[in-house]
């Protein structure tokens, strides 16, 4: 067992599981990053219609770590840790 194994309770691996199957759904280009398009098309699809463009953006700079305009799944799952 590595050492992030025994980080993880069984609660976060459940939830990094789903949030992977999450972005496969999202990644309509399978290049696996999240580009702007795709997170507003989910997000408008999902979470009650097209953000704002403050809260999108909000959402981008929490998010987006590196800058570069992009989710990746490891900035993803970043995020919604820490947001618990």
């Amino acid at each position: 067992m590595s050492h992030h194994e025994r980080l993880m309770s069984p609660h976060d691996s459940l939830k990094i599981a789903l949030l992977s199957d999450m972005f496969e759904i999202i990644d309509k280009d399978g290049s696996g990053d999240l580009d702007i398009k795709e997170v507003k098309a989910y997000l408008s699809k999902y979470h009650g219609g097209e953000p704002t463009e403050e809260s999108f953006a909000a959402f981008m700079e929490a998010a987006d770590t590196n800058k570069d305009g992009r989710i990746s799944f490891v900035e993803l799952v970043g995020f919604v840790l820490k947001m618990e």
